[in-house]
């Protein structure tokens, strides 16, 4: 595995790296919040009308308090809906973008090392190409492993047709002298 390079501080690493996954997966995610804020609402506007509709079946209209206490609850449980929704909106949001950062990073960093592998133009360049790793709290970690188990397998063929004379070796002995013949992958 190669070593992970210093890591600049969370707050400046970019996390919104994949538009069409990771849009997609926060819209869901805010459309979920948004579900649930409405009807976590409409079951608060409910409750206050039946509250409402018991409090003049019977008769309380005469006692003018009673109203008015209830108009101050009715606004008061409002205040906090909207500031708890609006807080577990914003951490829900968060959430959703760091949730398909675990995915969508892995496959970036995938695409970008096949990206590299598409531009050898032969394969005696495939010495070049290192391994790859993916954070300890990414999503498919198994691929990054499947990924370096190929180039290593890649890396040992092209080493052994130098070896057995098929390809000219083109970098120099202790270049050469690096790649470590391994045991066949199976």
């Amino acid at each position: 595995m190669s070593q992970k390079p210093d890591r600049p501080p969370f707050w400046k690493r970019k996390y919104y790296i994949n538009a069409e996954f990771q849009g997609s997966f926060i819209q869901m995610v805010i459309g979920t919040a948004l579900l649930i804020n409405l009807i976590l609402y409409g079951a608060n506007i409910y409750i206050f009308y039946k509250f409402n509709a018991y409090g003049e079946a019977l008769s309380f209209e005469q006692k003018r308090e009673f109203y008015q206490f209830f108009q101050t609850q009715i606004v008061s449980l409002n205040q906090v809906f909207l500031i708890c929704g609006g807080l577990v909106f914003g951490i829900l949001v968060v959430y959703g973008l760091l949730m398909s950062h675990k995915v969508a990073g892995p496959l970036e960093n995938l695409k970008i090392q096949f990206q590299k592998i598409q531009k050898l133009e032969d394969l005696e360049n495939v010495h070049h190409l290192q391994s790859t790793c993916f954070r300890k709290t990414d999503y498919f970690r198994d691929m990054a492993d499947e990924y370096n188990k190929a180039l290593k397998q890649i890396q040992q063929l092209e080493w052994n047709m130098k070896k057995e004379g098929k390809i000219e070796p083109s970098i120099s002995s202790q270049e050469e002298a690096e790649v470590i013949p391994m045991k066949k992958v199976s």
